[in-house]
């Protein structure tokens, strides 16, 4: 806990108290120094200047004294320097490095106003009451020239100024000034000249600028509020004017956007100019402050961001500043979520000045008599021995002895900054000096027994040495300052910065991150071991500033910071090994840097899962104190500070949630708190590192962790303002020391989670704990439970279930039951054994361990919802009980409405049990119960209800009271109408009765009524059975009253039995014999409908009543309606009638006969009669009887489909038939190519491939590659090597034929000769064709070669077609044609027309009939018979009508 010690400053020796006024102190922007103005106040004169350290001490006894008074201090931004004004206009220079003075009067001739340094310190602004103002220059040296740089003198006396901090501009020698006069006017002024800038109107009260935000703030002395925003040329423009209430004594801009004024009443102001509203924080309500109390001055330390005011009573108020705060509202704030109260401080006198050292948190106070410095100050204290020694104010320490409760304060003349204790001694420190003194708990003495100077406040004591660490190492001393012994640092060892003790053992830390370990308990301690930390330790932790040594000195803790600031990481060394491990608080993460990575990973899954709930407690989170336990080793604590973010996160959460609370909404996922300190115990784990053990949150009352001691935490209390003043002077004699014995009340002992109920004093079950403790938290519950066998005590063992619960142990957790001596335990036990699920029992056993949030966390986990709800109904979570029925178990919904009806209604609250049991749906006899002693409120509650059958009920009431048309009345509102019916017929009202039926239709009511007609009125009654649908009752006395019209309507509405009834009614009458038909049709007795249609030649009827017939209905009377209707030519009917009777050969035969299409639906029909083995039968038949006759039948389908051309529907029964080759046929006379290709495909037989290939080859296969590609695919598959052969030849002649294509078709040659000598081995004689084969490929192949060669070789060429036109076997392979006109066509080239005409000629001769035309070119022709001579017609072989008509195309052609 840091509190504020206040102490006046020294006074001058040479200077009367009574006569000095203090009018102006200044702190150094810097240095801890401060400069004291005061004043002779008997003469009001004689001003002096004094300078003093944040203890208060003078400086060096420097005085700056004039016969004037001093005005106004300003220090130098940078330099130890300070400029003085006084009111005689004289400046003075103090430099307090150097120790000198100097001093300016020339220039200014009035009182000095205001003294500014720029922000280099290389220029001084100064003024006075004549409106001077002059700008000096300062050397390197801070010296200022003896005459100013420029001056400028304004009209008017100049009242305020302040420096103009642009942005823009960062020359060294920038000095640009806001200057106030007493005309209301505002000026800048800078090296270029002055100007006015803006007119206020009145005398300036305050003036203040924003550097970050660039606007000026001017408070006027009529209250008027104006914000200037200003521009790097100093111009100004409005942004705001307001009107101020009250009179402003002080204004201080607290943020770039918040300003905070006083006005003389007990509040400190606020105006917020960004969002244009204003807000207070009232000191009265503060416990210190009386009612009366104002506020006199206030100043900001915007560093710290803590705000100061101080009162006319001497109190100081301190407030911290919230950056993160959330604003309420868009129209109003309030100051809490803005500001939160730090503390107070009594200086005793009205407060007429208050000032912050921004290089340190001191505060000045002035109070005209005297001046009081205000430091911050953390309470000191420390553990030893269950021995607490706590500091509780500036000079008062508190020493408590833990194990007799006893506690003796002691005042000393120290202002106390240190405090160390052991079992016996005591020893302060001042940072000067050290005393020590005895400590002597039964006798409740304590005596002073040394005390020594040293300038140090890290200090031990052990026994009676106590240990100090200076800058060269640690010094055993005696009680009275005797230097025993030396513990060196040398060399590479570096500086000590920190030490600690445990037992008989001394760590000490140096900032190279060396640590070093004593023995000292000997009479010379002895180094045990030295450890060094990595060379990149401070990049990776910080640098060490705490040092911790466990109890056997084989582990040390450190702890690290950067700056002001600690890091997250913990680190601890092993003093036999050097192994180094890191724990990183802010990730939570464990690691051993120089080796290998944690097994975390090897821990139980469930250890897993409890170590990841408790580090949830601990993340980003910042160790501040560390502490060994003082008997196991590997037990250790760390007090966790929340980090800066997570603070700012969690306030601006909660602000979230005030604002979200106002505005009505919901924001369940924000927590209320913010997080506050945690202290983590944990164990020390050889394989898992640290591990953590609990986690406890501080409670509002603690201040710090103390110590560690199993099996108790200890924590330090906060000191609250009901004892001793927390930061008053304290100035006793120094020959004597007050001691005063009370009760204990500085340290707060809190059991660990596992030793509650435990007794100190029993060491053999306390280790025993420790270990179950310590392989519980690891995980190995098993070694756990073996450590605890021996222990007797029920609360231990009570202890043990828990920790059992937490590690999800169910069957460890039962044996602890039992050994608990607990009967309602050992019941528990017994029933979570019954229970099938883990979680669930682990919840049950919670529940009787009073762990109430693990028991509902758990039933959560196992989903049984039936339990958490009867969990939630003992815990008298009714709301929670229900919630969950509605979300996951609505089956106990109903439940748990009635049974929080029946809690509320055994608490009184009848209305909540009403609205429960409606909810549950049991009102109707809960309720009448409840209200059953009040009939006229049940009565009200009946009629306001809506429940019906509640209004029944009451009805039935009334009705057993005899209280008809009351009931009637109850009836009717409940739509009973059956009960409203039954009171009218008993009241005889017929009419009302029957007007009530017609309205509601109600069966039971019409089925009443018509019993109560019968007698009365028999066709009503007949209706009235009708609409009650009891036609039994009505078909019975229509027949009795004749009323035949009626009978058939009820009969076909009615049951087949009395449908039957009415058929033999209407049989015995010819005129009503259609009727009895028609019903026998209808009730199922289609026999005996035919059979009376055939006995009366009821021909139109009988066509009704064969609509009905079915395959179950008698084959033998479908036969005989199908041969009456052949008769009678209705052959599509009786086909259909011989199909449902299975006569389905006689139906085919028919349809042959007389040309009835059989369409798909009735071979289907017939299809669906065979046997279900051979309704869709794609391999051939069996040789089963049953099995032929299916397929016969099929084939005959098949075959009078062929007949009547549907040849797809043949094809699809010839498949079903298994006849694949009839199925192909019958596809390819259908002609459908698609289907002959997919059908081929699938059926995969040869004959189908080859009769596929077959028909394809009658298609137009020569335009259609694809059906090219099936035909050769075909014949391939159905291995027709011959065929495809022939194939392959024809389409040799067609490239010949067609295409003149001989390159081609030699391919298509070499293909089919391939086929056929793949085709020998298995087929005879095809030899000669071979042979054949071969030679047509020989002269195909020449006569391709000399076409080929014919533009490379003519010559050659020429002399193969010549040799081709005698080979006689020439026509069966190459056209004649093709070889003249290739001769014909070279003779023509080269210009041979004669040899051209005689090939012409010869040509001819072979073939009379050939048309030449077709083998030469047109044009050569007709050049060879021009060049010649010879009549086109003569002997080319083409007629003269064939060129003609040549002719007239091409000029046809040429017209288009």
């Amino acid at each position: 806990m840091a509190v504020y010690f206040d102490k006046a400053i020294e006074k001058r020796f040479d200077h009367s108290p009574e006569e000095t006024c203090y009018t102006d102190v200044h702190w150094h922007c810097e240095y801890p120094i401060i400069a004291v103005a005061s004043k002779n106040e008997m003469k009001n004169a004689d001003g002096a200047v004094t300078f003093h350290l944040e203890e208060g001490k003078l400086v060096d006894n420097v005085v700056i004294q004039r016969s004037s008074i001093v005005v106004c201090m300003r220090w130098h931004p940078i330099k130890k320097i300070i400029a003085v004004g006084w009111r005689s206009g004289e400046i003075t220079f103090y430099n307090n490095q150097d120790n000198t003075f100097d001093e300016q009067s020339s220039m200014h001739k009035a009182t000095i106003t205001s003294l500014l340094w720029n922000h280099t310190g290389k220029r001084l602004i100064s003024t006075d009451k004549d409106g001077l103002l002059a700008v000096w220059q300062c050397n390197q040296r801070g010296l200022v020239q003896s005459t100013p740089l420029y001056h400028y003198r304004l009209q008017y006396q100049i009242t305020h100024s302040i420096l103009h901090a642009s942005k823009s501009v960062l020359s060294d020698d920038y000095a640009a000034v806001y200057c106030a006069t007493t005309n209301g006017s505002l000026y800048y002024a800078s090296k270029e000249g002055y100007r006015p800038c803006c007119a206020i109107g009145s005398p300036v009260l305050s003036l203040l600028f924003s550097s970050e935000r660039q606007y000026l703030v001017v408070i006027s002395q009529v209250m008027d509020l104006y914000q200037l925003a200003v521009n790097s040329n100093g111009e100004t423009s409005e942004i705001m004017k307001v009107k101020l209430s009250g009179r402003v004594s002080t204004a201080a801009l607290v943020t770039s956007e918040i300003m905070a004024y006083c006005c003389g009443d007990g509040l400190v102001k606020f105006w917020d100019f960004d969002r244009d509203e204003n807000y207070s924080l009232d000191i009265t309500g503060i416990k210190q402050i009386g009612k009366a109390e104002v506020v006199t001055c206030i100043h900001m330390d915007k560093s710290k961001g803590v705000l100061a005011a101080g009162t006319n009573k001497g109190h100081v108020i301190l407030w911290q500043h919230r950056n993160d705060a959330v604003s309420l509202s868009p129209s109003h704030t309030a100051a809490e979520p803005k500001w939160e109260f730090i503390a107070t401080a009594d200086v005793k006198n009205l407060i007429s000045q208050i000032q912050w050292n921004t290089a340190k948190e001191i505060l000045a106070t002035n109070t005209w008599k005297s001046v009081h410095i205000l430091s911050k100050q953390i309470l000191n204290s420390h553990y030893s021995n269950e021995v607490v020694a706590m500091q509780v104010s500036a000079c008062e320490v508190t020493v408590e002895h833990c194990s007799i409760h006893k506690a003796q304060t002691i005042n000393t003349d120290l202002y106390i900054r240190a405090v160390k204790c052991s079992q016996d001694y005591l020893a302060l420190a001042d940072g000067s000096k050290i005393v020590a003194y005895e400590c002597q708990h039964s006798k409740d003495v304590i005596r002073n027994v040394g005390s020594f100077d040293c300038e140090t406040l890290k200090f031990l004591i052990y026994e009676q040495t106590i240990y100090t660490l200076n800058k060269d190492g640690i010094q055993a001393r005696t009680l009275q300052g005797t230097v025993k012994q030396v513990l060196s640092f040398i060399g590479d060892d570096g500086r000590p910065l920190a030490m600690d003790r445990a037992s008989h053992y001394l760590a000490a830390a140096s900032d190279t991150g060396v640590v070093k370990v004593w023995d000292i308990g000997r009479r010379e301690a002895k180094q045990l071991t030295l450890l060094k930390l990595p060379s990149n330790y401070p990049e990776m932790c910080g640098d060490v500033y705490t040092v911790h040594i466990n109890s056997n000195g084989g582990r040390v803790g450190l702890l690290f910071r950067k700056g002001d600031q600690s890091t997250s990481i913990v680190a601890i060394m092993n003093t036999e090994t050097s192994d180094l491990l890191l724990y990183d608080f802010e990730t939570n993460v464990c690691s051993r840097p120089l080796d290998d990575s944690l097994p975390f990973e090897a821990l139980p899954e469930t250890t897993q899962k409890e170590q990841e709930k408790l580090k949830m407690n601990i993340h980003n989170m910042l160790p501040v104190k560390f502490h060994w336990d003082t008997l196991d080793p590997k037990l250790l604590a760390v007090e966790l500070a929340p980090s800066l973010l997570s603070i700012r996160t969690a306030r601006r959460k909660r602000a979230l949630k005030e604002i979200a609370t106002q505005l009505g909404q919901k924001y369940a996922s924000l927590k209320e708190d913010e997080k506050t300190r945690v202290a983590a115990v944990m164990f020390l784990s050889p394989e898992f590192g640290m591990m953590v053990y609990e986690v406890c949150q501080f409670e509002k009352s603690w201040n710090s962790l103390l110590s560690l001691s199993v099996p108790h935490l200890y924590f330090t209390k906060k000191v609250t303002g009901d004892g001793p003043s927390a930061n008053s002077e304290k100035h006793p004699s120094e020959s004597s020391l007050q001691l005063t014995v009370s009760e204990p009340c500085t340290v707060f002992r809190r059991s660990l989670k596992d030793f509650t109920g435990f007794r100190a004093d029993d060491q053999a079950t306390l280790k025993a704990l420790l270990n179950f403790s310590f392989q519980a938290t690891v995980g190995n519950m098993d070694e756990a439970f073996k450590s605890i066998t021996s222990v007797r005590s029920k609360k231990v063992w009570e202890n043990m279930a828990r920790v059992s619960v937490r590690t999800e142990r169910p069957d460890v957790a039962i044996l602890c039951l039992g050994n608990m001596g607990n009967a309602i335990a050992a019941a528990a036990a017994r029933e979570a054994k019954n229970i099938p699920e883990s979680e669930a029992k682990l919840a049950l056993i919670a529940s009787h361990l009073n762990m109430l949030d693990e028991a509902e966390e758990f039933y959560k986990r196992s989903k049984r919802y039936d339990l958490l709800i009867k969990f939630y109904q003992a815990m008298g979570k009714w709301h929670k009980a229900i919630e969950v029925a509605e979300l996951h178990d609505r089956l106990h919904l109903k439940t748990a409405y009635h049974l929080y009806g029946k809690n509320a209604e055994a608490e009184g609250e009848y209305q909540v049990a009403i609205s429960c049991f409606e909810k549950a749906g049991t009102h109707v006899t809960e309720v009448p119960r409840i209200l059953l002693d009040d009939t006229a409120e049940l009565e009200d509650y009946v009629l306001n209800s809506q429940d019906n059958s509640l209004k029944k009920w009451w009805g039935e009431y009334l009705e057993s009271l005899g209280e008809m048309e009351a009931a009637l009345h109850f009836y009717e509102l409940a739509e009973d109408h059956f009960s409203a019916v039954r009171v009218l017929c008993y009241l005889g009202d017929m009419k009302k009765a029957v007007q009530v039926v017609d309205e509601c239709g109600d069966k039971a009511a019409s089925y009443h009524l018509a019993r109560r007609l019968e007698t009365e009125d028999v066709k009503m009654a007949v209706r009235f059975y009708c609409h009650s649908n009891c036609f039994g009752s009505a078909i019975r006395l229509a027949k009795e009253a004749h009323l035949d019209g009626e009978l058939m309507g009820m009969a076909l509405k009615s049951s087949n039995r009395d449908m039957l009834e009415v058929a033999k009614y209407f049989e015995g009458n010819l005129q009503t014999i259609d009727r009895a038909i028609l019903l026998y049709q209808k009730c199922g007795e289609i026999s005996k409908a035919l059979e009376l249609c055939f006995a009366t030649q009821q021909f139109e009827t009988l066509q009704r009543v064969v609509g009905d017939l079915n395959e179950n209905s008698n084959p033998e009377i479908i036969t005989k309606c199908a041969q009456f209707f052949a008769d009678h030519g209705q052959f599509p009917r009786a086909v259909s009638l011989l199909i449902k009777s299975k006569k389905y050969f006689e139906a085919l035969d028919l349809c042959m006969a007389q040309n009835i299409p059989l369409t798909e639906e009735m071979a289907d029909k017939m299809s669906e009669g065979l046997d279900s083995d051979s309704k869709v039968n794609m391999t051939p038949c069996s040789d089963n009887e049953n099995t032929k006759e299916n397929n016969r039948l099929l084939e005959r389908m098949a075959e009078v489909c062929m007949y009547q051309g549907n040849h797809h529907l043949a094809a699809r029964k010839f498949t079903q038939a298994g006849n694949r080759i009839k199925a192909m046929k019958a596809l390819l006379k259908s002609g459908d190519t698609q289907r002959v290709l997919v059908f081929a495909q699938v059926s995969r037989q040869k004959e189908i491939y080859i009769m596929a290939a077959n028909y394809l080859q009658s298609l137009d296969w020569r335009e259609n590659p694809e059906i090219m590609k099936n035909i050769i695919t075909f014949y391939t598959k159905g291995k027709s090597l011959v065929s495809l052969a022939a194939f392959y030849d024809s389409c040799a002649q067609v490239e010949i034929d067609e295409y003149q294509n001989y390159t081609k078709a030699l391919g298509a040659l070499n293909e089919a000769l391939k086929c056929l000598n793949r085709a020998k081995a298995k087929t005879e004689g095809l030899e000669a064709k071979i042979a054949l084969l071969e030679d047509r490929i020989q002269l195909v192949d020449k006569f391709a070669t000399a076409r080929r060669n014919y533009r490379e070789n003519a010559e050659s060429s020429i002399e193969a077609c010549m040799a081709l036109l005698d080979d006689p076997k020439l026509d069966v392979a190459v056209r004649l044609g093709d070889v003249f006109g290739l001769l014909i066509e070279h003779n023509a080239h080269i210009g041979n027309y004669q040899q051209a005409y005689s090939y012409m000629e010869e040509l001819k001769k072979r073939l009379p009939a050939v048309n030449i035309a077709f083998y030469v070119d047109m044009k050569t022709i007709e050049n060879v018979h021009q060049v010649l001579g010879i009549p086109l017609g003569s002997g080319a072989g083409v007629e003269a009508e064939d060129v003609e008509e040549e002719e007239e195309e091409e000029s046809v052609d040429e017209d288009d």
